[in-house]
């Protein structure tokens, strides 16, 4: 049976190797089990920055980290790497490790003893355009950006981990006030007014459910999925307390002003409603798409401006008028009081009531004007520029008989 022992000193104990190796690795393999099981991997202490010292030449700051066994990486010294080698466009990984090396000034080699009396436990600082692995079995320091000449372009330090505390799973925390300094790792859902939280982020209260205040001229929230912050959508309180929906594509690309003013593609409507550019409206269950037009003294809406079928596009009058204009998209015929106008223009005193006025531009001959009055209700008057010359009013009787006036003078 495996049992922890620690050494027992006593007056006049004699002591060997062992007993000193052994007081050495209680105390070292108790310190890595506290690390690895109440602490999580990473950079310890904010230190090991890594930040550009030349064009392609990078600076370690010192620091602590603990890696996924709980050892320590300690360096004392700032150190400095080279990136020279790495070429052009590429990106560089600075990354270290736990090593044990055996330093020259420990070596021991007296009375025919060959061995050193110190080990020396020294971070491996390594770069690399390998993606690390992300086990903890190495530290990422900083992703380094070489630019097309090889210079150093940027340092990335969002790929770093921070060290923290480890909670069971399965132990739910509460606390009635809970300060943290630093990164906070939380593995599950935290529940803010709730011991049962159904969600990463639950908070449960009476109205106002919290507050994200900025220090800065605006405040924004950002949402991001898989696909990498390029694709990611903000929520923001901008200046003058204009609340805008940000796209990595298009800006602000949706406003409502402190006053209620919403804009679409600007910052700065000067309407209720104010578009940047074309709009759509589509046809929905309704039936065809348009617009209604609300009268607040009648309480109603009074008129809609929209499509009439898949053909027509029109105006309608809410207060027994209907249809009063319309006009085919295909051919441009416009009609008034005429649902489904059958020449350029196509009056008609009220949609299904006979005497209608349809004026056309010129007829072909005789049977081109019998022709659209045979479409026509009885008692339908035709007046346009005739065949021949002057001015001819064509007429259709209750009878279905047709009569040709022709009107003609002389020019002044």
């Amino acid at each position: 049976m495996a049992d922890v022992k620690r050494l027992n000193y006593f007056t006049s104990q004699f002591l060997v190797e062992k007993d000193f190796t052994d007081e050495q690795g209680y105390h070292m393999n108790m310190r890595r089990r506290h690390n690895q099981l109440l602490h999580t991997w990473g950079i310890a202490d904010g230190g090991l920055q890594v930040t550009k010292s030349a064009d392609k030449i990078i600076g370690i700051s010192s620091g602590m980290a603990i890696d996924k066994d709980g050892r320590e990486l300690v360096l004392l010294d700032a150190q400095s790497k080279d990136l020279t080698a790495f070429g052009s466009n590429a990106d560089v990984y600075i990354t270290a490790k736990y090593e044990e090396v055996f330093d020259a000034g420990d070596h021991y080699t007296v009375g025919g003893i060959d061995n050193y009396t110190r080990t020396t436990e020294r971070p491996l600082v390594e770069a690399g355009t390998t993606v690390p692995v992300n086990d903890g079995s190495v530290i990422v320091l900083a992703k380094v950006k070489l630019d097309g000449g090889g210079t150093i372009g940027s340092v990335d330090s969002t790929v770093r981990k921070i060290a923290g505390s480890a909670i069971d799973p399965t132990v739910n925390l509460a606390a009635n006030s809970l300060s943290v300094t630093g990164n906070a790792t939380v593995t599950g859902n935290v529940g803010i007014g709730t011991t049962t939280p159904s969600h990463k982020f639950h908070v449960v209260a009476a109205d106002a459910v919290g507050l994200f205040e900025s220090s800065g001229g605006q405040a924004y929230l950002r949402l991001s999925t898989n696909e990498g912050l390029g694709n990611r959508v903000e929520i923001t309180n901008s200046p003058g307390g204009r609340l805008s929906l940000w796209t990595a594509g298009g800006g602000d690309v949706f406003n409502i002003t402190k006053d209620g003013k919403v804009g679409i593609g600007t910052p700065t409507p000067g309407f209720s409603f104010d578009v940047t550019d074309r709009m759509r409206v589509r046809q929905g269950p309704s039936g065809t798409a348009g617009i209604w037009m609300y009268q607040t003294a009648p309480n109603t809406d009074r008129a809609f401006i929209g499509m009439v079928d898949d053909d027509h596009v029109g105006l309608w009058g809410n207060t027994g008028v209907g249809w009063g204009l319309s006009m085919n998209t295909a051919n441009g015929n416009v009609g008034i009081g005429a649902v489904t106008p059958k020449k350029p223009l196509h009056i008609v005193r009220n949609p299904g009531v006979p005497n209608p006025i349809v004026i056309e531009g010129a007829f072909a001959s005789d049977s081109d004007a019998k022709a659209l009055l045979a479409q026509l209700p009885a008692n339908s008057l035709i007046v346009g520029g005739a065949w021949g010359s002057g001015l001819y009013f064509y007429w259709r009787d209750n009878q279905s008989a047709s009569y040709r006036v022709i009107l003609s003078g002389t020019a002044f």
